[in-house]
């Protein structure tokens, strides 16, 4: 038997003998993960469960809290432009299938702007008191002739897949005045809890 082969047995050996006379101890124990002082941590940020986000939609403007597949198939109709009377027929699927058992949906709707290409939310986070939902505008620069030197009309959106919860929601937009300065956050709108 090869030498390393040897004294790995031996050590096993003489490790299973010493747990059972007892003279190896149980680690001790380990701090719960997520838990400081007793006291549960503050969860991480993390991007929503899925999100849209484009340059353009026929929807009103304003945000929405869709709770159910009615509501959403009605949502989705409008910001598409789609007539609804075509539900019955191959547009039918067109709207995407949520499990509204477990999740919601937040959309934000901005209204006709101009060199936009969405409303994209950035995070997403479960905290004791409210659930805080972050976007930003999505925006581009172009140049071209005229006296809106290549200006693009748009209607820019975000619809934001959120895990279903029972407490407010408080979207935050994400303000910078210039592109290297720290980002500051301003609350535009707060859904109350939800009613079961």
């Amino acid at each position: 038997m090869p030498r390393t082969r040897a004294a790995a047995l031996v050590t096993l050996a003489a490790l299973a003998a010493a747990m059972v006379a007892g003279l190896v101890t149980r680690a001790p124990a380990q701090p719960e993960v997520g838990v400081s002082n007793g006291v549960p941590a503050k969860p991480a940020p993390t991007p929503p469960l899925v999100q849209w986000a484009g340059f353009t939609s026929k929807h009103e403007p304003g945000f929405f809290l869709i709770q159910g597949q009615a509501d959403w198939q009605k949502l989705w109709f409008e910001h598409s432009g789609a007539s609804p009377d075509l539900q019955y027929t191959q547009y039918r699927h067109i709207a995407p299938k949520i499990d509204f058992t477990r999740a919601m949906v937040v959309a934000y709707f901005r209204g006709p702007s101009v060199n936009a290409d969405g409303e994209v939310a950035t995070s997403i986070q479960d905290l004791p008191d409210q659930f805080l939902v972050r976007f930003e505008h999505s925006g581009f620069q172009n140049s071209g002739p005229g006296p809106r030197g290549g200006a693009v009309d748009t209607t820019p959106f975000g619809l934001w897949v959120i895990p279903l919860t029972e407490k407010p929601i408080v979207i935050q937009e994400i303000h910078r005045e210039l592109k290297d300065e720290p980002s500051t956050f301003r609350e535009v709108k707060r859904f109350p809890p939800r009613q079961p």
